[in-house]
C-alpha cells in the first residue's frame, strides 16, 4: 500500500471515536494526523501562516527540487504571486485552441490504437502521451510529439524524474537536519535529469529572445520575471530557479491529469448508463455549436464535470496532504476542544479518509456523480473536498487542469464507447512503491469500440 494510502487506514477509528488528533512516532520525528474538519479549516485557511510548507526537502544548489512545490514560505509566496496571472481564466482561455488541436490528434491516435491492439487499449499510457504534449507546448512553449512517438526523449525523461520523487525519507529526515543534507549537496533528482531541463528550459527561453517571439503564455511571464528579478536579493531568478519552476508544473500536471482520466474512464467503463448519459450530453452540445467543441460550450458539460468531480472523490490523486508547523499554535476542534502544536512538527491531512467519509458520502466506495449536483454542493463542508488542496497553497493550475481534462474526456467519449475486459481488474491496486500518489503499475486495460456516426 502506497505511504500516502496508509496514513488514511487511521482515519475511520479516529472518526468514530471522535478523536481530532492522533500522534504518530518516527524514526527521526513524529507526525499529527488531523481527523476534525475545524481543525482541518484551520491549518490550510485560518492559520496557514503557522502551516505555510508542505515540508519537502529542498537543495538550492539543484535546480529541478527547487520549485513552487517544495520552496518554503519566504520564497513561495512572492512566485505564487508573480505567477498567479499565468493561470488566470483568461490566460487559460487562451490555452483553449492548443488544446483543441492536440486532443484531436489524441483521438486520432486512440483510434489507431483501437485497430492495431484488437480494441484492448492500455488507457493510461495515452492519456499521459495526451497531457504531455498539451502541458509541454503550454508550459515550455514546445512540441514533445509524444503521441506520435511514444518514446520521444520528453515521454522517457518525464517518467524518470517523476520517479525520482518517491523519496519520502528525504523529506522526513530533512524536518530535522535540512542543513547537514544541504551541506552534503544531497540532491533529489540524479544530474542527466536536471541537465536535459534545464537544456530543453534555455534553449526555448534563448530561441523566444533572440527572435522577439511572444505567445502569451507561462514561457513569456518566466521570460518577463526574469527580467524584472534577475538581481533581486529578496527573489533571486536565475535560469536555474526558472527552469525549476517550469519543471515542477510539468511533471505535477501530467500525472495528475492523466491519472484523473484514466480513473474516470475507468469507472466509466464498470457504469455503462453513467457513461451513456455523459455521453448524450456531450452529443447534444456539439448538437448546440455545429458539432464543434469550443471553450464556451465546456460550462454546460455539467454531468461529465460531476464525473470528473466524483472521480477525484473517489480516487484523490494526492491520497495525503503533509504541512508543517512553524510557529507554536493553538488549534480548535468542531468538539470545542483544542490541541497545542509545536514548531517544526509534520501535519498530515488524510484527504483519502475524509473523501471516503460515509457521514460525508454516503456509500463512499460506489461511483456516484449526482453526489455533485450545485444543491448536493451548497450543503456540504467544502472541507471534506480537498482533492486540489485547500487554502492559499490550493492548486495554481486548477483551472487549466479541469479544461484538460474535461475537454479530453469529452473527445473521447463522443468517438469511443468503453467497457470492461478480461484485463481490466475489478479494483484498482495502487503502486506501492510510488509513495505520493494513486498511481496503477502496469497501467488500466479496457476495451474500446469506435462509435458509428449518426
Amino acid at each position: 500500500m502506497p505511504c500516502g494510502l496508509a496514513i488514511n487506514e487511521y482515519y475511520p477509528q479516529m472518526y468514530a471515536q471522535q478523536k481530532a488528533f492522533k500522534v504518530i512516532p518516527g524514526l527521526f520525528t513524529s507526525m499529527l494526523v488531523v481527523q476534525d474538519l475545524h481543525a482541518i479549516r484551520d491549518i490550510l485557511i485560518t492559520q496557514f501562516e503557522n502551516f505555510p510548507d508542505r515540508g519537502f526537502y529542498v537543495n538550492h544548489r539543484e535546480a529541478l527540487s527547487a520549485n513552487i512545490t517544495h520552496l518554503d514560505y519566504k520564497l513561495w509566496k512572492p512566485l505564487r504571486q508573480r505567477m498567479s496571472p499565468s493561470f488566470s481564466p483568461a490566460k487559460v482561455r487562451y490555452m483553449f485552441p492548443t488544446l483543441l488541436q492536440v486532443a484531436a490528434e489524441f483521438v486520432t491516435v486512440f483510434r489507431d490504437e483501437c485497430h492495431q491492439q484488437a480494441n484492448i487499449v492500455e488507457i493510461y499510457d495515452l492519456c499521459a502521451r495526451f497531457t504531455t504534449d498539451f502541458i509541454g507546448n503550454v508550459i515550455f512553449g514546445i512540441q514533445c510529439n509524444s503521441l506520435s512517438e511514444p518514446k520521444s526523449e520528453f515521454r522517457i525523461e518525464g517518467d524518470k524524474a517523476f520517479y525520482q520523487l518517491r523519496k519520502p525519507h528525504l523529506d522526513f529526515f530533512a524536518v530535522k537536519f535540512s542543513r547537514i543534507m544541504q551541506f552534503f549537496n544531497i540532491r533529489v533528482f540524479d544530474k542527466r535529469s536536471n541537465e536535459f531541463f534545464i537544456r530543453v528550459f534555455r534553449q526555448s527561453l534563448e530561441h523566444r529572445e533572440k527572435n522577439n517571439l511572444r505567445r502569451n503564455d507561462f514561457m513569456d511571464l518566466l521570460i518577463d520575471l526574469k527580467k524584472q528579478h534577475e538581481n533581486d536579493e529578496e527573489m533571486p531568478l536565475s535560469l536555474e530557479m526558472l527552469a525549476g519552476q517550469v519543471f515542477a508544473f510539468f511533471i505535477g500536471g501530467i500525472e495528475t491529469t492523466s491519472c484523473t482520466m484514466s480513473y474516470a474512464l475507468y469507472e466509466l467503463a464498470k457504469n455503462h448508463q453513467i457513461q451513456d448519459k455523459a455521453r448524450e450530453e456531450i452529443l447534444q452540445v456539439l448538437l448546440k455549436n455545429q458539432q464543434q467543441f469550443n471553450y464556451e460550450c465546456l460550462k454546460d458539460l455539467t454531468y461529465l464535470k460531476a464525473i470528473i468531480q466524483e472521480s477525484l472523490r473517489l480516487y484523490p490523486i494526492v491520497p495525503t496532504m503533509p504541512r508543517i508547523c512553524r510557529r507554536k499554535c493553538t488549534i480548535k476542534t468542531d468538539a470545542k476542544s483544542a490541541v497545542t502544536i509545536k514548531p517544526d512538527t509534520p501535519v498530515l491531512i488524510p484527504i483519502y479518509g475524509v473523501q471516503h467519509n460515509p457521514d460525508f458520502y454516503p456509500q463512499p466506495d460506489r461511483f456516484l456523480p449526482e453526489r455533485f449536483t450545485e444543491e448536493e454542493n451548497a450543503n456540504r463542508d467544502p472541507c471534506t473536498f480537498l482533492a486540489f488542496g485547500g487554502g492559499p497553497k490550493i492548486c495554481i493550475g486548477e483551472l487549466l487542469a479541469r479544461m484538460l481534462i474535461t475537454l479530453g474526456l469529452a473527445m473521447l467519449l463522443s468517438e469511443f464507447r468503453f467497457s470492461m475486459c478480461e484485463r481490466t481488474p475489478q479494483e484498482l491496486a495502487f503502486d506501492p512503491e510510488n509513495m505520493f500518489i494513486l498511481y496503477v503499475k502496469g497501467g488500466i486495460h479496457l476495451k474500446v469500440e469506435i462509435l458509428k456516426k449518426s
